[in-house]
């Protein structure tokens, strides 16, 4: 805080402030956002004050200081929140939030067309409406060796999504621990439906396996018979 009440008196006449504008009275403080500083918060006369500022005014003006600057962190997260939540809902895979009780607190469109439950349902259920117990329980033990450091913070690993119809889709679940002040606060990840490229898979394995018959074959009756059986 810069608390001038006569600049000529207090030895600041020789200031710019005071030689290009006539500022002979000043009172301010510092604006930071974030740690930096965004800039000042100042109330300035051209007629030098009698007496100096009162403790009072002072507070006043270290208030005001803090609360803008509170304000404007406030307002670059929400937008930055509003920017990212842009860019989830663009996402084509499913993406998720859980919290440290495996509960959804985040979904874009993109998992509720996955599984087919809207998005109203999915908040604040948990991960069990989405998996069987089975996967639940993998995906626990996944984290808990996460939290325990034997296994890295991120990992991509398969599992099975059951679907609002009861059918399920085999699926890639590319997941993250979260932290708030070095507190773990739950998992984020990303759901990828890879049910395309299982059926490519399983079908380049196939050709594959026909390919070495085919190879290994003794008379054209062996070799039609292996076509047959691909057919």
């Amino acid at each position: 805080l810069l608390a001038i009440a006569d600049a000529d008196r207090e030895g600041w006449g020789d200031h710019p402030a005071f030689e290009t504008f006539g500022v002979s009275c000043y009172l301010g403080g510092k604006v930071t956002v974030d740690g930096e500083t965004y800039g000042t918060l100042c109330f300035a006369s051209r007629d030098a004050r009698e007496r100096s500022f009162t403790d009072a005014e002072g507070r006043l003006v270290r208030l005001l200081v803090g609360w803008i600057g509170n304000e404007i962190e406030r307002d670059q997260r929400e937008s930055d929140l509003q920017r990212y939540a842009h860019i989830i809902e663009a996402v084509d895979d499913g993406v998720y939030a859980l919290d440290t009780d495996g509960r959804f607190t985040l979904v874009n469109s993109a998992m509720t067309d996955l599984t087919g439950y809207d998005r109203e349902t999915l908040l604040d259920s948990h991960t069990s409406h989405v998996k069987d117990d089975a996967t639940v329980e993998r995906a626990q033990s996944i984290v808990r060796a996460m939290l325990r450091g034997t296994r890295p913070e991120e990992e991509t690993f398969e599992l099975s999504i059951q679907r609002a119809d009861g059918s399920s889709f085999p699926a890639q679940d590319h997941m993250t621990l979260l932290w708030d002040d070095d507190e773990f606060a739950g998992t984020a990840g990303v759901i990828r439906d890879v049910t395309a490229q299982k059926e490519r898979d399983e079908a380049l394995q196939g050709l594959l396996e026909t390919t070495r018959s085919l190879m290994g074959a003794q008379s054209p009756t062996e070799v039609a018979g292996i076509i047959a059986d691909a057919a």
